[in-house]
Order: structure tokens, then C-alpha cells, then sequence
């Protein structure tokens, strides 16, 4: 009895090795996948499309689609609530 409770006690160590260095691995590969995905579409730019004000130097625009998209739906939003006339299109 007791070396079944010795070995179960060993395979629960290794199991939690083994487990630990997985989650390092994992959050590794994560973090360095969601970088390289994060900026790869960050240009600069001068002046804003939507409203055409100049822009301070070194302003920089995400041209992704889900940057793009929930940006023009805050603006949106806020012209709503603001009553601005102000075209998305």
C-alpha cells in the first residue's frame, strides 16, 4: 500500500512538472503570436480621414479591420449621443 502511494505521489510531481513548463510554453508562444499579429497593420498617418483635422506628428493609425470597424462605431455612437452631422462613409 504504501508504494502505491509513492508512486501516486511521483506521477502527481511529474504531472505538475510537466504541466508547469506547458503553461510557460503556452504563454510564451502566445504572447510572441499575438505581437507579431498586433502590429501588422499600424501605419502612420498626417490627417484624419473621418473628420480631416491635421494629426500631431508621429500619430499612427490601425488599419485593421477591428480597428477600424470599432473606431468608426465610437464615433458613430458619440455623434449620436452629441447630435454632430458627421458621415462615416
Amino acid at each position: 500500500m504504501a508504494t502505491l502511494s509513492k508512486k501516486f505521489s511521483e506521477l502527481k510531481h511529474v504531472y505538475s512538472i510537466l504541466m508547469n513548463r506547458f503553461t510557460i510554453a503556452f504563454a510564451l508562444v502566445l504572447i510572441i503570436s499575438l505581437h507579431a499579429i498586433s502590429q501588422s497593420k499600424v501605419v502612420p498617418i498626417s490627417k484624419s480621414e473621418l473628420t480631416g483635422i491635421e494629426l500631431p506628428a508621429g500619430s499612427k493609425k490601425d488599419s485593421g479591420s477591428v480597428g477600424d470597424r470599432s473606431g468608426k462605431c465610437r464615433v458613430a455612437l458619440y455623434t449620436i449621443n452629441c447630435e454632430l452631422p458627421l458621415s462615416l462613409t
